[in-house]
């Protein structure tokens, strides 16, 4: 036990170092402010008889409705929250390369390369991401508990592991053909307990009936996520897994990691970078005599399979689009294969898993820098609403200008018609769901015509404002829409409303 202590020390700073430093969520995402709006109109005792009745991930439905309560009044604990769930899937990760390697050493490796890989950074930032940091963990205990019984055959495991799965069904479906994962490492490791791993399509059926049946014909409302399975995407959703992999998506966070890395405030720039070089060196002295075993086959084809069946049900994904919080699963299998180059490296491969962690640790600093100036942006605003909240209210049209946020901050190297500070350096900033019910928010629920102007208000001579509108007509594509309103009793929020007195990396200057 005490051989555990050291490496779940060191997993746990790094986490931290690597995602949490400045350690800072200013505010909520879109999708929180969204679901507080929703939950706000909820008891507890409401959230609690509802949640069976969900459509869609019921469990879900509870963890986030109640997270909601807790957040909108004191959104400073979210980044608490995330520290946490992010944790223990860290933590649970580094247990199933133990289970699955029987070496310490190796499952140190691979979790550290989990750890730091650039393409599931978007699950750090905002509270929406903790559920499904929730679903992780269930996954991820489920397939260690069932690798353990396989190596030990204790009937406790097993049920630990099928009820896990169970679970995790009900909160998030990136886990869903977890049980090919299971008929396949049988098959690799012991064909007698092929029946056991068969056990898995149980839940795997209930929830898919579940879901197409919209909770046995019992669900009431529209559930506050629904991806329905579709084969019409397939070709959009490969093209995504290439670039976050190979194309724009790794390298947009690999560059804007570096790129943002030295705009780091100089106090946490300077605790950053020494840091870094002590994480570093405490490395290379750990893995100065330590050898990488040799992967055989058979966990590399684990390898393999895990990428395939976790990568799978959102290949399928009616929605579209492939973000990191759908490569938490997948990065298991990365993480082994990456464990595999390093033993073929043989013995350079302290160097090449030195470089990887100084280089990686940077890229992650630097992306998580860029949600903190995200997060403040959004803080700005929503800070900006509730201080204007009377002339929200005698306002009979609002208008929030994003466009004039996009042109006075710096947000991107390369200009989208679809992106007007929607992202800040890669990091989730503006939506027009996130605008709209911040301002709902503050009118107390009060309905009215509230636009998010992607090109700013000009006055036309008969008294009124002309701006445009962005609609979705596609994946990454936008059409604008021309709206014309009167300018008496229309309140306009720009970039000076928020920012008169100036911008400093996203707060305001008093």
């Amino acid at each position: 036990m005490t051989k555990l202590i050291v490496p779940v020390i060191v997993l746990v700073f790094l986490n931290i170092l690597a995602h949490f430093i400045p350690f800072e969520h200013a505010s909520l995402g879109n999708d929180d402010y969204a679901l507080s709006l929703k939950a706000r109109g909820m008891t507890v005792s409401d959230i609690i008889r509802d949640f069976p009745k969900q459509p869609d991930r019921p469990l879900a439905f509870l963890v986030l409705m109640l997270q909601e309560k807790i957040l909108e009044k004191q959104p400073y604990l979210s980044i608490y929250f995330i520290l946490f769930s992010s944790t223990i899937v860290l933590l649970a990760v580094f247990v199933f390369f133990r289970v699955l390697f029987q070496d310490i050493f190796l499952a140190l490796v691979a979790s550290v390369c989990f750890c730091l890989l650039p393409n599931k950074l978007e699950v750090y930032h905002i509270p929406i991401y903790i559920f499904m940091d929730m679903a992780h963990f269930l996954y991820i205990l489920s397939f260690l508990s069932f690798v353990y019984f396989v190596k030990v055959q204790i009937k406790p495991l097993l049920m630990l592991s099928f009820f896990s799965y169970f679970a995790a069904l009900f909160f998030y479906e990136t886990g869903f053909f977890l049980p090919c994962c299971l008929l396949i490492y049988t098959l690799l490791y012991n064909r007698k307990l092929l029946k056991s791993a068969t056990y898995y399509l149980i839940p795997l059926v209930f929830y898919a009936v579940f879901k197409f049946t919209k909770a046995f014909w019992l669900a009431t409302g529209e559930p506050i996520h629904s991806h329905s399975p579709s084969l019409s995407l397939l070709h959009t959703n490969f093209i995504d897994l290439f670039h976050q992999y190979l194309g724009r998506y790794m390298v947009r966070n690999v560059f804007y990691g570096f790129y943002k890395f030295l705009d780091i405030e100089k106090p946490w720039l300077v605790i950053n970078v020494a840091l870094n070089i002590a994480v570093c060196l405490i490395l290379l002295f750990y893995i100065e005599k330590k050898e990488i075993k040799k992967i055989d086959k058979r966990a590399l084809i684990v390898a393999c399979v895990i990428f395939f069946f976790f990568i799978c049900p959102v290949l399928v994904n009616r929605a579209g689009g492939i973000g990191g919080r759908h490569l938490v699963l997948p990065s298991l299998g990365i993480s082994i294969i990456v464990l595999w180059l390093l033993a073929k490296a043989k013995t350079k491969w302290r160097v090449f898993f030195a470089l990887y962690c100084a280089c990686m640790l940077v890229v992650c600093e630097g992306n998580a820098w860029t949600q903190v100036v995200a997060c403040r942006i959004n803080g700005a605003v929503y800070e900006t609403l509730k201080e204007k909240k009377q002339e929200l209210l005698k306002a009979e049209n609002i208008i929030i200008d994003t466009r004039s946020f996009a042109d006075a901050i710096p947000f991107t190297l390369v200009k989208r018609d679809f992106n007007v500070l929607n992202t800040y350096y890669g990091a989730q900033a503006f939506e027009d769901w996130g605008l709209t019910s911040m301002t709902r928010l503050v009118l107390g629920g009060i309905e009215k015509p509230i636009y998010i102007a992607t090109e700013s208000p000009r006055f036309i001579k008969s008294g009124f404002f002309e701006f445009a509108v962005s609609e979705n007509r596609g994946y990454r594509s936008v059409s604008k829409k021309i709206m014309i309103v009167p300018m008496q009793n229309a309140l306009v929020i720009d970039f000076n409303s928020v920012y008169g007195a100036g911008f400093n990396n996203g707060l305001r200057k008093k």
